[in-house]
């Protein structure tokens, strides 16, 4: 199986190769810690859910594939909004705001600005409560190893293209435990050589 992740590695990607092994991660993510996982594509119109996994649980708190991502209250949302330009992302989230109040508008995207930063420095976003009372939710980035390589694209900062979220209850996923959680989400990304 290792070998075979090497190969995978060094093959080059076409988007089924990098779907079915996002869709590996996500299952050996559900199977270590009971919690959904969906993994997310970015699009013009934002955030799509192009996967997902349910845990073996009687409540399904999955996102329906093909739902987009709100970017100012979903993990999802929040960090492809932390890794794309902000010319992309102002007028996606101006139109969530619904605002035309100026002041209002400087100060969310103020609060947004730093929300961004934020994420950047942590490498993930995480939401509770925030779309669903009781779920709580983490999004790492998946860095592609083969599209960071040349220092050009590197330095550009290349727009993030998928996501991985987990999302559980409160109570599978505590937001008190999210380092840990969130080290056990990079291990297995890790081995796939995709954080």
């Amino acid at each position: 199986r290792v070998n075979n992740l090497a190969a995978l590695g060094h093959s080059g990607f076409s988007q089924n190769n990098i779907l079915e092994r996002l869709t590996h991660i996500a299952n050996e993510i559900k199977d270590t810690l009971n919690c959904g996982v969906q993994i997310a594509k970015w699009f013009s119109e934002g955030p799509i859910i192009i996967q997902s996994v349910e845990p073996d649980s009687p409540i399904s708190i999955i996102t329906r594939i093909g739902s987009r991502m709100p970017l100012t209250t979903s993990a999802t949302g929040q960090l492809f909004a932390s890794y794309q330009p902000d010319a992309v992302i102002q007028p996606l989230v101006t139109a969530e705001w619904q605002t035309d109040d100026e002041a209002v508008m400087t100060e969310k995207w103020h609060n947004f600005s730093q929300l961004q930063a934020k994420i950047r420095t942590q490498g993930y976003a995480t939401v509770t409560g925030d779309m669903l009372i009781g779920i709580n939710a983490i999004t790492i980035p998946v860095i592609l190893p083969q599209l960071a390589i040349s220092d050009k694209t590197a330095s550009k900062g290349l727009p993030l293209e998928y996501a991985i979220t987990i999302i559980g209850t409160t109570e599978q996923l505590p937001m008190s435990e999210q380092h840990n959680v969130v080290e056990q989400i990079l291990t297995i990304a890790q081995r796939y050589q995709i954080a």
